[in-house]
């Protein structure tokens, strides 16, 4: 099989894009776009040594002006190739560097599951990938406000990574509940029904701050807010007064259901 290189020269040599199934020579926009994504390392050479500029130019005009706008946008070669991959390949699942998933509910998933490529996909965040490709997939179809979220957890990236970087898992997978001992909770109130019956609120709530799922899951559920008043309203409660509080708790801390 030809190197992404040997394609561009063979198709700046030729000047348009094969499809000869007979002599089994095949040079397509999709084909570029899917050879990007399989071997980004070569694909970035080729980027920087203009090896894709120079094919254009003589070979497809409209995506010579699709790459100079590119370019004239992003200062970063990684941003410029993530984008042109899916003007040359629309259909290309979502990819960056050497990373590759099927849709982005196995990312979300990969991500909650700590099997994702980490550093990888903060990266795609910072550059607001995740939600150009979740604009690009029109994800926001099928469920309303999806992308603007996305938007907040990029942005969040600058105040709190981790949080963010959670955060777009549980909305990539649209995955609702918090674990906690083992067990699944969808609700705040049902988190708290459980810690004040096992007695373990206050043990919880000491702890919660080191709790970045915790935190992620609030984020996600859209109790940003909630955090820091539960940490402040537990601070004014003595352990011996707790249980005489639990009853008017959701009302005290603002805790919705």
């Amino acid at each position: 099989m030809k190197k992404l290189n040997e394609v561009l020269k063979e198709l700046k040599e030729i000047g348009h894009y094969i499809i000869d199934t007979e002599n089994k020579v095949v040079i397509t926009r999709e084909q570029l776009g899917e050879m990007i994504s399989s071997d980004y390392d070569e694909a970035i050479e080729c980027l920087d040594n203009d090896l894709f500029l120079e094919a254009f130019m003589v070979a497809d005009k409209p995506m010579l002006t699709v790459l100079q706008d590119l370019q004239a946008r992003f200062d970063q070669s990684e941003r410029i190739l993530f984008h042109l991959q899916y003007e040359l390949a629309p259909n290309l699942q979502f990819s960056y560097r050497d990373v590759i998933y099927r849709d982005v509910a196995s990312l979300g998933n990969a991500i909650l599951e700590d099997r994702a490529e980490k550093a990888v996909i903060m990266e795609a965040m910072r550059y607001k990938m995740i939600s150009f490709y979740a604009r690009y997939k029109k994800l926001d179809e099928a469920r309303v406000d999806i992308v603007n979220r996305l938007d907040f957890a990029e942005n969040y990236m600058e105040k709190d990574p981790e949080i963010a970087y959670l955060l777009v898992g549980h909305l990539l997978t649209d995955r609702v509940y918090y674990t906690y001992n083992g067990r699944k909770f969808k609700s705040i109130i049902t988190l708290y029904s459980y810690l004040n019956d096992k007695k373990k609120m206050m043990a919880f709530s000491k702890t919660m701050e080191d709790d970045v799922r915790f935190k992620a899951w609030l984020f996600y559920l859209g109790f940003a807010d909630t955090y820091d008043k539960w940490k402040q309203r537990i601070k004014e409660i003595d352990y011996e007064d707790f249980q005489a509080v639990y009853p008017d708790t959701k009302e005290k801390l603002k805790i919705k259901d």
